[in-house]
């Protein structure tokens, strides 16, 4: 550090940008961005330009980084470093406008790439149509390059659009060509655990071809033996004992057999057996159900994914090993609610420590659990927000668990008056994923444990259809009266607002990203967020109740909805609603 403070502040030109490459590989972003700023003039780009954006971007100051690109002349998207360093802002500021001409680019650049793909397809998917996004996924070419962890969301990404043929056999490809990797078992079986079960897994080949697996009975002895035969097309996968590719000798042999035919064949020095065919299938299903026993038989089990035994060696059900894991998960959220009650944590970091979104937490939070924080309780609290909102018709954003709180509270109209009212694309992106998820589910129950004994509570169809009415009535908000927008911020980014990124969740981060690019007002229900903004970015704040106190006083929400709305917060478990005569009344 005094070495390269030294050569920072008083070295020539080539020392301080020796400086500044050794803080760029130390990772040292926000120091290594001041040393190359000086030397990276508008209307030019090289290696030095590269670094320098890359520095903004690693370090947080996305604004910067935007400035930076604006400068660039004609043409830089061609260079590799300055293109995908480009494409990692614009993800992580959800700027998919922008997403969908890089897009196009890295395509141009880089067709053979999964990744450029996949970037296409979430570009067009939340930036541009869903027609131009389903044409797209039914154009992706079967053989790509990419990860496992790629491949495997391509394919799911197939599979949920209705590309189930292509889909299966790219999944198959990638489990196939990874037979020994944990994380290509997971994906397989994770992308198959499907709402409906696929046809192809579901029907039963009548006759032995590509893609079957045959279960063939010696009959001098009675032993079988399987054989797996690859789909056709995928004669480049590696070789595998337990598996022929379609063209093989031996899978040649068998195609068109059927179960209870006699198939001779030659073995070692020219022996001949006999073989009848006992059992036809889809390879597909056959290396699930190879996958799944590797997953039952892994101590470990695979990642992201365990398998519990519910059944005893006798055949009794035996749940003890599933209600033990429900009590750890329990004590864990116990914890994490513990955490809040005692700690000036927001929801966000809540949500990120639970794995579910703000907004999820915020509908779903316990009645048994440290009141949701969402103002102190005084008086001149209140009248401060009160008089803040009087007469306001500057920006303001919203975080998304406050934008549903107030469509629960059927008070949607009181958003109408602003016409700068902004929400995060990422926000709006969290949305679609919980509308996705909600059309996909399937379930009918879930388990708990409570006081050591397993309560299972059944999901109904009524509370899922409930379920995605609400969604999609925070949907129709936000494209009523909302502006969606990526989120840059302003200059340099606080140290102390990038330090809490890993923590808050995407929908507060990004929240107070915008509130300070657009100098907005922050409407949020989470005191702890409100604070933050305010001691920290100099960002005001108020909550739900004062937003909609205001909306009441004004006549923008009828004094009815408004003393409705009161009474399911005063349920809710808040730590404070303000109630008066005509509150307590109406209850």
């Amino acid at each position: 550090d005094q070495v390269l403070g030294v050569l920072g502040e008083r070295g020539t030109v080539d020392t301080r940008l020796m400086a500044a490459d050794c803080l760029y590989f130390l990772n040292r972003y926000r120091e290594a961005a001041q040393l190359y700023k000086p030397y990276c003039q508008a209307g030019y780009s090289s290696i030095l330009h590269s670094r320098l954006l890359r520095s903004y971007v690693e370090s947080g100051q996305r604004a910067k980084a935007r400035a930076l690109l604006d400068s660039l002349p004609v043409g830089w998207t061609d260079d590799d470093g300055i293109r995908e360093t480009a494409i990692a802002l614009a993800q992580r500021a959800a700027d998919w406008p922008k997403l969908l001409v890089l897009a196009q680019e890295q395509q141009r650049l880089r067709p053979k790439r999964i990744g450029s793909w996949l970037l296409a397809l979430l570009a067009q998917r939340y930036g541009g149509s869903k027609p131009a996004f389903l044409q797209m996924l039914n154009e992706v070419p079967e053989e790509l390059e990419g990860s496992i962890r790629q491949q495997a969301q391509l394919a799911s990404m197939q599979l949920q659009y209705g590309h189930s043929t292509t889909g299966l056999r790219r999944l198959y490809r990638m489990a196939r060509a990874n037979m020994h990797e944990p994380e290509a078992a997971s994906a397989y079986i994770a992308c198959l655990m499907l709402p409906s079960p696929l046809q192809e897994l579901v029907n039963v080949p009548l006759t032995v071809e590509a893609g079957t697996q045959v279960r063939l009975m010696d009959e001098s002895n009675g032993q079988e033996i399987a054989i797996n035969i690859d789909p056709a097309g995928m004669d480049d996968l590696p070789a595998h004992s337990d598996f022929l590719s379609a063209g093989a000798p031996l899978a040649r042999q068998l195609q068109g057999a059927r179960i209870g035919d006699s198939v001779p064949i030659e073995g070692q020095f020219g022996a001949v057996r006999q073989y009848r065919v006992a059992k036809i299938e889809s390879v597909y299903r056959s290396l699930l159900s190879a996958l799944q026993h590797r997953l039952h038989s892994a101590p470990d089990g695979l990642p992201s994914m365990w398998s519990i035994r519910v059944q005893s060696n006798d055949g009794n059900l035996d749940l003890h090993e599933m209600t033990e894991m429900l009590e750890r998960n329990g004590k864990a959220a116990r914890s994490v609610f513990d955490t809040y009650a005692s700690s000036p944590i927001t929801l966000g970091v809540c949500a990120n420590a639970l794995g579910v979104s703000s907004l999820e937490l915020t509908q779903g939070w316990p009645a048994n659990a440290a009141p949701l924080r969402t103002c102190n309780g005084d008086t001149q609290e209140r009248d401060r927000a009160i008089a803040t909102l009087s007469g306001y018709t500057g920006p303001i954003v919203a975080d998304l668990a406050t934008l549903g709180e107030i469509v629960a509270l059927d008070c949607e109209e009181a958003l109408a008056p602003y016409k700068e009212l902004y929400i995060s694309s990422a926000a709006r992106q969290i949305l679609e994923h919980l509308i996705e998820a909600a059309n996909r589910d399937r379930s009918v129950a879930h388990a708990e444990s409570v006081d050591g004994q397993l309560q299972i509570v059944e999901v109904s169809n009524e509370h899922k259809a409930a379920k995605l009415r609400y969604l999609e009535r925070i949907k129709d908000a936000i494209d009523r009266y909302c502006i969606i927008r990526p989120a840059y911020g302003a200059g340099d980014t606080p140290p102390e607002l990038l330090a809490l990124e890993d923590l808050l969740g995407d929908d507060e981060y990004e929240a107070l990203l915008l509130a300070k690019e657009t100098n907005a007002l922050l409407l949020s229900l989470d005191l702890g967020l409100r604070q933050f903004a305010l001691g920290e970015l100099g960002i005001s704040g108020v909550w739900t109740q004062a937003f909609l106190a205001n909306a009441a006083m004004t006549g923008t929400l009828s004094a009815q909805k408004y003393r409705f709305a009161v009474q399911l917060l005063f349920r809710g478990n808040r730590t404070f609603v303000s109630v008066d005569g005509e509150d307590i009344l109406f209850m």
